[in-house]
């Protein structure tokens, strides 16, 4: 490719239809595809999705992965906000609880009991989730289903040295790759269900091709 010159986008009919919409700020630049097509909801605003019809104001069934021993209590608002949009369920497995070390067993619990009637998978990303090894094998699992995956950016996560923002390594990649999505905590709230609702759909629309899921697998916490 010429030097200067940008690589196609995936999504070239979402980005002609919506190239007018400001954007909400990001973390990365395998983001920059999105550039002028997510904006925050106002009042008496229409989503600029309206185009894709009725199925866009489905109710998907939402897994959300986070750090359950740090991050419950922004999961709680999480569920309180979106629950009446969305059908919001987490890992509240047994192995889980026991911090079990079989993580083939545990992400096939997770594909068959929570991600079998989903659509996409929200990472909350605090403090420590990048540390975490059931949040890395819960994206794993999420990416052998070829699921959507977006991130959200909580206010606990802090910058690093270099100003970016802390998430798992493998959410990191497919990030890079655009076929991840990031929104910070303050924007979503904000936003609501409606700009939830896009990020869902977006990250539907992202090409499988564009997943990266060869990263060993987490065997520990941080």
């Amino acid at each position: 490719m010429a030097a200067g010159r940008k690589a196609p986008s995936p999504y070239p009919s979402i980005l002609s239809a919506l190239r007018n919409t400001p954007s909400v700020p990001r973390l990365s630049p395998g983001e920059e595809y999105l550039k002028n097509i997510i904006a925050p909801t106002h009042n008496n605003v229409a989503s600029p999705l309206s185009f894709l019809g009725p199925a866009a104001a489905a109710k998907p069934r939402i897994f959300v992965s986070y750090h359950h021993g740090g991050d419950r209590l922004y999961y709680d608002e999480f569920s309180r906000v979106f629950a009446d949009t969305y059908e919001v369920c987490h890992d509240n497995s047994v192995e889980r609880v026991i911090d079990s070390d079989n993580p083939e067993y545990v992400m096939r619990l997770i594909r068959e009991n929570y991600l079998t009637g989903s659509s996409c998978t929200v990472v909350l990303c605090g403090a420590q989730t990048r540390w975490r090894k059931f949040v890395d094998w819960e994206i794993k699992a999420t990416l052998d289903k070829r699921h959507g995956l977006v991130g959200v950016i909580l206010p606990t996560n802090r910058p690093d040295i270099f100003g970016g923002k802390h998430v798992p390594d493998r959410f990191k990649e497919n990030m890079d790759s655009g076929f991840a999505l990031c929104v910070e905590w303050d924007a979503l709230m904000t936003g609501g269900p409606n700009l939830l609702r896009r990020y869902l759909h977006l990250a539907r629309l992202a090409p499988s091709s564009l997943i990266s899921n060869e990263a060993k697998l987490r065997r520990r916490n941080g």
